[in-house]
């Protein structure tokens, strides 16, 4: 698998679509036609979902996380945000768990699909919890002065940028608990008799 790509200011830049896009993503990665079917363009279509997921979870995250913060009493932000934060590495947990108990349950491709069609329901679940959750109270505020940015990626980009791609640029290669060995490692010495490892 690919790792999320590390884009500026994602959760500020990209603050509408966020996450109610990048569940149906998950699900269409279950949905790839395999290799014997139409060859090099099933690495081409995995490698762009995945982009596209990875832009939807970062601002996913960082949206979350200024949920939270706005949301969250006075003297409990950093716990509650702290708590936000923890979801990342209990998901990548539950998500193992879930294609461990798929690969011995089902055969073939079935085994890395089933996972990937079920995070349909964490889609329902996501809408119904967005259905529920107002807007903060600062963002309320912002939004009756008028002062609610049309193109925040535009104003980022024109504005902030130094302060956006400096993190994002020393974070590129923070890929820790997204990427994953998809083969097992070379051997240290060769079997005896043959010339490979």
């Amino acid at each position: 698998m690919t790792p999320y790509p590390r884009a500026p200011g994602p959760g500020r830049s990209v603050r509408c679509p966020r996450n109610r896009r990048g569940r149906r993503w998950s699900v269409l990665i279950g949905c790839l036609p395999t290799y014997q079917t139409v060859g090099v363009w099933t690495l081409v279509l995995l490698v762009a979902v995945r982009v596209v997921q990875g832009l939807a979870f970062g601002a996913e995250w960082g949206g979350a996380i200024l949920m939270t913060f706005e949301h969250a009493p006075w003297r409990k932000r950093g716990l509650y945000t702290g708590i936000t934060q923890a979801g990342f590495p209990v998901g990548l947990l539950l998500a193992n768990l879930a294609f461990l108990l798929s690969s011995r349950t089902f055969d073939g491709t079935w085994a890395w699909r089933v996972p990937f069609l079920l995070s349909a329901v964490l889609i329902v679940v996501g809408i119904l919890i967005r259905l529920k959750i107002d807007e903060s109270p600062e963002f309320e505020e912002l939004e009756e002065s008028g002062q609610v940015s049309r193109n925040p990626l535009i104003e980022v980009l024109r504005d902030d940028w130094r302060n956006d791609c400096a993190p994002s640029a020393c974070g590129s290669g923070s890929g820790y608990g997204v990427l994953s060995p998809t083969r097992r490692p070379r051997p240290v010495c060769r079997p005896a008799g043959t010339g490979r490892w």
